[in-house]
């Protein structure tokens, strides 16, 4: 639907290879929950006044696996080989980038769940996140609504560009 409205506007689009954003999913997700484990770990309750009674079952969780992969006998074997995964991310992202001036897609692969739904099954809801994996390479990318599903919840899409190119994300 998105992509109609940018061909209505001027814009050729045209479908691209990108499968770098799933053979590099499990990295990014290593890469995502260990930074959710290092960030969001300092809310103790005495540091920063608040404890950890508002995060979600999910946030938990990736607490939890991030702690694991940063820990001990797990650093090296985990963590320390992602930031080589994330520049084979970023050269296929750059790779299908070269074909065009922006990679327009979904925000998530699947319609928007109610929030909640996805807690008591883990593997969906990390799943839900595939798309949104080319964070860590440092592209800019520009997530925004773009309309309902049937049952009236919003739908997202974004726009993923080549290094320095935010201009085109908000031209006139």
């Amino acid at each position: 639907m998105a992509a109609l409205e940018y061909e209505k506007l001027g814009a050729e689009i045209k479908q691209i290879p990108c499968p770098c954003l799933i053979t590099a999913f499990p990295y990014i997700i290593l890469i995502g929950t260990s930074e959710t484990s290092s960030n969001l770990g300092r809310y103790d309750g005495i540091r920063y006044g608040q404890g950890r009674e508002n995060f979600t079952p999910e946030t938990m969780r990736r607490i939890m696996l991030g702690t694991y992969a940063l820990s001990a006998g797990y650093y090296d074997a985990y963590y320390k080989k992602s930031p080589s995964r994330q520049d084979i991310i970023y050269q296929g992202i750059y790779r299908s980038l070269s074909e065009c001036d922006a990679i327009l897609m979904p925000v998530m692969p699947m319609p928007p769940t109610k929030i909640g739904e996805l807690i008591n099954d883990p593997i969906q809801n990390i799943l839900a996140d595939i798309y949104t994996c080319q964070t860590p390479t440092g592209l800019p990318s520009l997530a925004l609504p773009c309309g309902f599903t049937k049952n009236n919840l919003p739908t997202g899409m974004q726009i993923i560009g080549k290094m320095f190119d935010e201009p085109l994300f908000i031209k006139n």
